[in-house]
């Protein structure tokens, strides 16, 4: 594992590429490693759960755990390392008064039963694209002599865990459970399928039939998974690209706006643009 004390931080991030067919074999872990998967697909093990790998994807993989990764399409991802000595007490304290910041730091005191060290987030790409630029700033910094380039690199390791877990919030906390023959599960199938098509008119029977579930089961099967119902995780989505959309082109009408996001009627994606974010989009727009 990573030697820190050869380090001037006490965290590493590495922009890695592995080739399909490419593995590392089981080992445990000294540091807490938070990977962002940016391309490509494989399986990745920790203590014995095997999880399906979605371009897009954070693991966490805490101090203690095993883990193990194997290939299926070339892959490319940041591997970041940090341990808690990033932190003082009182930061960690802070940290642990979130909800699930146990989950990077419960191995600091001590790991009782039914604490998890691991986790696995996987968000959709109005979210994935902010993690990504958070790791894309993480990593220029690293590298970076520029006067406070320290202070800045334990900022966006402060944001990136912060970020973690308020996407874990809105987005729920679902399992992806064991992979079948094919190295998927039916919530990664249909993750990665609604992740796709959010921005048109879905049916419950393209969402079914994309995870080999029947449509009478689906939505039970969903927020059973996550904690949020089909609808509303769709929604939570499509009110993320409007406010982006909202950032990147301020004088967009609400009639293109909700056209943009897939909604047919403006109406509608008001009310539900007001019950995500609080407010409608042109007063939204007022703040920007």
């Amino acid at each position: 594992m990573r030697d820190f004390s050869r380090d001037k931080m006490p965290l590493s991030i590495t922009l890695q590429r592995w080739k399909s067919g490419h593995g590392c074999p089981e080992h445990l872990h000294d540091s807490i490693e938070v990977v962002y998967v940016i391309t490509g697909s494989g399986i990745n093990t920790i203590d014995g759960a095997s999880y399906p790998i979605l371009a897009g994807d954070i693991y966490v993989v805490n101090r203690g755990s095993s883990h193990s990764l194997r290939v299926t399409a070339d892959l490319r991802f940041y591997n970041l390392m940090f341990l808690p000595s990033a932190f003082s007490r009182k930061e960690i304290q802070l940290f642990n008064a979130m909800e699930r910041f146990g989950l990077f730091f419960s191995l600091t005191q001590s790991n009782g039963p039914g604490i998890r060290r691991y986790g696995k987030l996987s968000p959709p790409p109005p979210f994935s694209d902010r993690f990504r630029a958070l790791f894309d700033c993480l990593y220029r910094e690293t590298t970076s002599a520029a006067p406070g380039h320290r202070m800045n690199c334990k900022a966006y390791l402060i944001l990136i865990l912060t970020e973690i877990c308020r996407t874990q919030a809105i987005l729920g906390g679902g399992e992806t459970g064991a992979v079948d023959d094919h190295g998927t599960t039916p919530l990664s199938r249909v993750l990665a399928f609604i992740n796709k098509n959010f921005l048109r008119d879905l049916s419950v029977d393209e969402v079914a039939a994309a995870g080999r579930l029947s449509r009478t089961y689906i939505s039970e099967f969903f927020h059973e998974r996550t904690g949020m119902h089909l609808v509303k995780y769709i929604n939570v989505l499509r009110m993320e690209k409007a406010r982006q959309l909202l950032l990147a082109e301020p004088e967009l009408r609400v009639s293109e706006l909700a056209a943009r996001c897939g909604f047919d009627d403006p109406c509608y994606f008001t009310k539900i643009f007001r019950a995500t974010l609080g407010c409608p989009p042109s007063q939204y727009r007022r703040t920007l």
